[in-house]
């Protein structure tokens, strides 16, 4: 059958001389591998393809079987234009981030309507956002979309509570099998980074750029261990050079 759903680009891979394998996040469907072949051959094919780049936020036309891993795309048209996404390196870097934990977070057909509009409220957010202001933005994707997937860490930090038991998942009373150091000037910030509900409350929350990456690192550690699936990701390195 045809079927028409929104979905958001979160990579692709070059397959034969003229065709594409693009991996999408679609809002009824879940994470869909299509296929776009005849690329270069005419004017609309290379079109299409130009509109095929990480964090594009289109709307699809497919053609749908539930018993092929790859399907073939109809069309697709643009849902929402950026404004400076795609020309700002900070925001494209923090897109290409979000895109690559996305990628490991879903898994094929599993439908998953409230991260859907989480990932595409957030991309929209940080391409009207300044420059200067989305330092955290990664912090708050990260946890936020983990969240969404079901996986989070339990409680908060705090004097009776002052030990982070990773396998555990939760902030507890006492040092147990599965505690990995934190550095402890970084646990407060870590819990209100755990906590923030809102891209207001991860704004206002100040830390230096070595705790950024130190709490970065800490929960991608975090997802590691509960998700066999999720691995190390590639864009970590460029992020944090580019947010330095």
């Amino acid at each position: 059958m045809i079927a028409i759903t929104d979905g958001i680009v979160l990579r692709k891979l070059k397959y034969g001389d003229s065709s594409q394998i693009i991996h999408v996040f679609t809002q009824r469907f879940g994470l869909q591998s299509y296929m776009l072949k005849g690329l270069g051959r005419n004017r609309n094919s290379t079109a299409k393809g130009n509109l095929l780049f990480p964090s594009a936020l289109l709307e699809w036309n497919v053609y749908y079987r539930e018993e092929r891993q790859i399907k073939l795309i109809k069309d697709v048209h643009p849902s929402y234009f950026y404004k400076s996404l795609n020309e700002d390196i900070v925001k494209n870097s923090v897109a290409v981030f979000a895109m690559e934990v996305l990628h490991n977070l879903l898994i094929p057909d599993d439908v998953q309507p409230e991260l859907f509009d989480f990932a595409k409220t957030f991309l929209m957010a940080l391409d009207e956002e300044q420059q200067q202001s989305v330092a955290n933005y990664p912090l708050f994707f990260l946890v936020e979309s983990g969240r969404l997937a079901g996986y989070h860490l339990l409680g908060e930090y705090s004097a009776a509570t002052p030990f982070l038991n990773f396998r555990e998942g939760r902030f507890g009373s006492v040092e147990e099998p599965g505690y990995m150091p934190v550095d402890v000037g970084n646990l407060p910030l870590m819990s209100a980074v755990n906590a923030a509900e809102s891209l207001v409350e991860i704004c206002n929350i100040r830390m230096g750029q070595g705790s950024r990456q130190a709490i970065l690192q800490q929960f991608l550690i975090f997802f590691e261990m509960h998700m066999p699936h999720f691995r190390p990701l590639k864009s970590v390195a460029v992020l944090s050079g580019i947010l330095s």
